[in-house]
């Protein structure tokens, strides 16, 4: 087959008249020039050359004879001008049905070549079907030229082979989006002798990527996703959350539209980033893909030119991956899935466990450098997306040196453990004793009050952690200067309480605060039997303080959400004591004082339907004269207010049974501005919808049939929310609003085919 552009390899056998001495010294300069501006030399950028000197390279040259060409290759006369000399690029030859195959020839693994075995290049400052590669880059670097479609060979990807139009109207074959190109010093098949020029000249892998010979991997900062991994180019690479630890899922028509990084040497970290973290594994085909942190790495064929990010989120799987190793995400997801003996913990979208680090500061992250390579965070560009079951006001962020934003449970950092291999997997579990899972259920608090006459009192917290519980500790003085603590089997009245069953740290003055790791399941001590218990320190028989851990049947945990950009959280644990109900309130401290229990809901509180003891800012206990089952009932909330102005509200926590309510979102529609959130609660046949939304827009709400993409007509009429929020009580059940097609839709006051903003009902 003949060769496809401006240099057939039958060049060498052309013959022309030797030229004159006179014009052979002058030529073999402007030749000489030639060599030094052609993009394969050690400046590989392309560069605009005078018409005159894009001739043929010198190893090219004919051997002057008396035969003449039979390509009609002028012939020099006793005195020719340079502009005379044949132009490579401007009469390139092209044959229709070009062929690209591919070889398993040579050390650099299976590269493109034509139909004769000649091989392909590509040039990494190319952009998708776009060559800037011409001139005198384009007489080193000829591209392949077609006439008509080019086909694929065997193992080749037809609908990836295609052709562009260049500048000067010729026609250049590219595969997955790539343009190709011959080197022009390759003489024979199997000849690479354009590989890693410059290092933007490579051959192409069947998937479309480049074969490197050492990839490098470099740190390049990228708008809002930070600082994230990219090749020598700029280009950006991706991870795919379905891949396993140094295992790739990636092959076929997916590595074409995902290309590998691939490298045939061992692959280079650049600056800041750590070559221990850089490997390689084989892939099927034999070649070598190069990892970070055990992700196999990739580009995404879309993209266009270096920076591109039009692969990041796709199929909510691919992402750019951060120097610490993990995925970029945009809205990073926290779900909460059964993971055997752990139970229900959290992880990310994939399956894969979050963990939290113990020396960790509230909503401040202590791991960076080599312990955020093995415990990469959980990083966000955008707000995180709570699953099913995962409350959103206990989902926040934190920023983190380097400015990325990290999602933060309960003010709890998250991150991954670089060594789990793949879904499901949880062996960061208890490393140090200061990694965890976490659980999903809600931390609960016990007062533990005095015995003994000691005058000492405290709170224990216990927080789920998989398989373990978190029990942090807070004691005061008192008059007896207890040391040991314990969780005891049974109940605080002395004459109830049995054997030790958890030992949990001491205390060395008899007051301040401890925190212990115990091994069980915050859902194995929430089952009624189980007390925490405080000891005079020479006298373990002398109680001094003493609390039940309630069961999980007769209590109820509510998370406290901020309100007016107070930044207060917290959460309510409330107890069923018979007639009576225990309400324990903790809060971030030092903004409110005043706690009650509200008629209404958080979105719409009516006045105050039962006193609870200050907070002071942090903690309190009462219990009040209402049943646990009237509470859940009835439309109640608990809230704080600003200790100096009782009209300002700071935080807040609707009561409603776990399971039985739902608040979905509210985006904006038709450019409104406005957006907010619905929370419906199951009031047995019926349900309580409360609306809360931007305020000075609509004042129209509505249940729809469909969905906020495809709203039907009106199922379900909604109070007016007067611009900003209402609650009206619907004939229908919560389970057949989720399990139906149903929208929450506002609209426009004044024109109500104007919609402004809607929200799906769906049990998210």
């Amino acid at each position: 087959m003949p060769r496809l552009f401006g240099f057939p390899r039958s060049l060498k056998l052309l013959k022309i008249s030797r030229p004159p001495l006179g014009l052979l010294i002058p030529l073999m300069g402007l030749l000489a020039l030639l060599v030094i501006a052609a993009c394969g030399g050690d400046d590989p950028t392309p560069v605009a050359q005078p018409a005159a000197t894009a001739t043929a390279v010198p190893t090219a040259m004919p051997q002057p004879t008396s035969a003449p060409a039979p390509t009609a290759i002028p012939q020099p006369t006793s005195a020719p001008a340079p502009t005379a000399m044949p132009q490579p690029t401007s009469a390139p030859v092209t044959v229709a049905g070009n062929t690209v195959e591919v070889s398993s020839q040579g050390s650099l693994g299976r590269h493109l070549v034509d139909a004769d075995g000649m091989t392909l290049y590509l040039f990494t400052k190319d952009e998708r079907n776009v060559s800037n590669c011409s001139g005198g880059c384009a007489g080193a670097w000829p591209p392949l030229m077609a006439d008509g479609d080019p086909s694929a060979g065997e193992d080749l990807d037809a609908k990836r082979l295609a052709t562009f139009q260049r500048e000067d109207g010729s026609s250049q074959v590219t595969y997955n989006g790539k343009p190709l190109y011959y080197f022009a010093k390759d003489e024979k098949p199997g000849d690479t002798l354009g590989q890693d020029r410059g290092n933007v000249w490579f051959l192409v892998s069947p998937d479309g990527g480049p074969i490197r010979t050492s990839a490098a991997v470099n740190a390049t900062v990228n708008g809002s996703f930070g600082t994230v991994l990219t090749d020598t180019s700029g280009n950006s690479l991706y991870l795919f959350t379905k891949d396993e630890r140094n295992v790739t899922n990636c092959a076929g028509g997916c590595a074409r539209a995902w290309p590998p990084l691939l490298t045939v040497e061992d692959p280079v970290a650049g600056e800041g980033l750590a070559e221990s973290r850089i490997s390689t594994i084989s892939r099927g085909d034999g070649a070598k893909q190069v990892t970070y942190n055990g992700w196999p790495l990739y580009y995404f064929a879309k993209d266009e030119k270096p920076g591109d990010t039009m692969g990041q989120d796709v199929g909510g799987v691919w992402f750019v991956v951060t120097t610490d190793g993990g995925a970029v995400y945009t809205n990073a997801p926290v779900n909460a899935s059964q993971n055997g003996e752990l139970g229900v913990i959290l992880m990310d979208a994939a399956g894969r466990s979050l963990y939290l680090f113990t020396k960790d500061n509230p909503n401040v992250s202590n791991c960076y450098g080599g312990c955020a390579l093995a415990w990469p965070p959980l990083i966000t560009v955008e707000d995180p997306a709570p699953g099913e079951g995962v409350s959103a006001a206990r989902i926040g962020t934190a920023a983190r040196q380097d400015g990325s934003k990290q999602v933060t449970f309960d003010g709890n950092p998250l991150y991954y453990f670089a060594k789990d291999e793949k879904p499901g997997d949880s062996k960061g579990q208890d490393v140090g004793g200061v990694w965890f899972v976490i659980s999903n259920s809600e931390p609960t608090m016990i007062i533990l009050g005095e015995q003994s006459d000691s005058g000492q009192t405290g709170t224990a917290v216990l927080a789920g952690r998989g398989s373990f519980t978190n029990v942090s500790l807070s004691l005061s003085a008192g008059t007896l200067k207890s040391e040991l603590v314990h969780i005891h089997e049974g109940q605080c009245l002395p004459g109830d309480l049995g054997g030790v069953v958890h030992a949990l740290t001491s205390f060395e003055g008899g007051s301040g605060a401890s925190v212990t790791n115990v091994e069980a399941s915050l859902d194995s001590l929430m089952t009624g039997g189980f007390a925490v218990n405080v000891h005079f320190a020479s006298l373990a028989s002398v109680y001094t303080s003493c609390g039940n851990i309630p069961s999980a049947e007769d209590s109820l945990n509510i998370a406290l959400g901020e309100l007016n950009g107070s930044g207060q959280t917290g959460f309510a644990t409330l107890t069923d004591r018979g007639a009576q109900t225990e309400v324990v309130v903790s809060a971030t401290a030092g903004i409110s004082a005043l706690a009650h229990i509200h008629d209404g809901s958080c979105q719409s509180l009516g006045g105050v339907a039962l006193g609870l003891s200050d907070t002071s800012g942090s903690i309190s206990s009462t219990t009040v004269d209402a049943t646990l089952d009237s509470l859940i009932a009835g439309s109640f909330a608990v809230n704080l207010h600003d200790a100096g102005d009782a009209s300002v509200y700071t935080s807040c926590g609707n009561v409603a049974e776990s399971g039985q309510s739902l608040t979905i979102v509210l985006d904006e529609l038709n450019g409104s501005g406005q957006s907010g959130w619905a929370t419906l609660t199951n009031r047995g046949a019926q349900t309580e919808v409360v609306v809360s939304a931007t305020s000075g827009i609509s004042a129209l709400a509505h249940i729809h049939d469909g969905s906020c993409q495809s709203l039907g007509g009106v199922a379900l009429a909604l109070s007016d929310t007067s611009g900003s929020s209402s609650s009206t009580i619907v004939d229908a059940t919560l389970d057949s609003l989720i399990s139906g097609s149903f929208a929450v839709n506002l609209h426009d006051a004044g024109d109500a085919s104007v919609y402004t903003s809607c929200g799906n009902i769906e049990d998210i």
